[in-house]
């Protein structure tokens, strides 16, 4: 070698997405490398190449494992916030509270006694606080899914093993995704019905089990969707999907294909209006004003007629007046009963349409 030059070291590595096929990259030994320790001949270590240009492969692996990590910390931070939720909760419902640390229970009755309306209205909030928590986490993991595929939802349908089962297409989809199952329950709606008349009773499910009460779900019991794939799911759930989300091929159960939204970043319209994932009854639905029954409420709060009742999945009290849900901008928030009517279900939607309510929601505020 010439004084002051360098050998060249030739590594083989196959390119990302080429199968049987792989190219000779060069990269020289710095002077001094091997002494300092240096990963000369780890390009991923040295991150550039000799010319100064960044290896595009290199950048993309790095650019989606840096996207991956972030999303995988924002939802286990969302579950360790859920998860001490959940033990307030519990321990607002064992009678304790801060205030009766190193007390007995008898003495907390008697030092610090508790209204019960305003003890029902602290154990009321912090089922919602959990709930939205859970809300938060299903909008991340819509985010994931999409992030993975060039920022498009799921089709809606032609899945593995979904025959036709187009309402739940969602579970088969983001199965994979769900690190923790009891994001599917609401705390409200953990239970199940035993009927589907109005005067049904609540009967303890399960969740991981199957069960012989009621398939459908209501406003204070969960739905059953059982089991898509040959991968164990939970039998039970409480939230459901916008099914006008999906990349639609088609038209699908009589929603029309140009109406969905396909990505989840519209451009020209209000994320912050367009609901993604909710407190439901059933596994989706998607309202619209194609029939009386694709957007009616019911006739008493968790009315079930079908499946084919779009709205009527969603509209129903669950917690102060209305339910919950996560949008596309990633809020999560209640929404009153009513409001559901003003909410941008898909890309035509009238949301000034003016409704006739039935006798069970008179008492609910307008909203125009």
């Amino acid at each position: 070698l010439a004084p002051g030059s360098f050998p060249m070291v030739f590594v083989y590595r196959p390119m990302l997405g080429m199968r049987r096929k792989a190219i000779w990259l060069a990269h020289p030994v710095r002077p001094g490398a091997e002494r300092a320790g240096e990963n000369w001949w780890d390009p991923k270590a040295q991150g550039t190449s000799n010319d100064g240009t960044g290896d595009p492969v290199d950048q993309r692996l790095r650019k989606a494992e840096s996207s991956q990590n972030r999303l995988e910390k924002q939802l286990k931070d969302a579950r360790e916030r859920a998860g001490k939720l959940q033990a307030q909760l519990q321990d607002a419902r064992q009678g304790k509270g801060d205030k009766g640390k190193g007390k007995s229970r008898e003495s907390d009755k008697v030092d610090e006694p508790e209204p019960p309306k305003a003890g029902a209205k602290a154990k009321a909030k912090g089922v919602q606080t959990v709930c939205l928590s859970n809300l938060k986490q299903w909008g991340l993991v819509w985010q994931y899914y999409t992030d993975d595929n060039e920022g498009y939802f799921s089709q809606g349908i032609n899945v593995k093993n979904m025959s036709g089962w187009w309402r739940g297409e969602w579970v088969a989809s983001l199965e994979k995704l769900l690190r923790k199952q009891d994001i599917l329950l609401c705390p409200s709606a953990n239970l199940s019905r035993s009927n589907r008349s109005p005067n049904y009773t609540l009967k303890p499910v399960n969740k991981y089990k199957n069960d012989s009460w009621d398939t459908v779900g209501s406003w204070n019991a969960s739905y059953r969707h059982g089991h898509i794939s040959t991968e164990a799911i939970p039998t039970r759930s409480s939230y459901g999907n916008n099914n006008w989300l999906y990349n639609a091929p088609s038209d699908i159960q009589g929603r029309k294909k140009d109406w969905h939204w396909r990505s989840i970043n519209p451009s020209g319209h209000d994320l912050h209006n367009i609901p993604m994932f909710m407190d439901m009854m059933w596994r989706g639905g998607g309202p619209h004003h194609g029939g009386s029954n694709k957007f009616m409420p019911g006739n008493y709060n968790g009315d079930w007629q079908g499946a084919g009742h779009e709205m009527k999945h969603f509209a129903f009290d669950r917690h102060a007046g209305g339910i919950q849900g996560v949008f596309m901008d990633h809020s999560a928030r209640h929404i009153p009963i009513k409001k559901l009517w003003r909410l941008k279900w898909h890309r035509t939607f009238d949301t000034s349409r003016k409704m006739t309510w039935p006798k069970w929601m008179t008492g609910y505020p307008n909203y125009y």
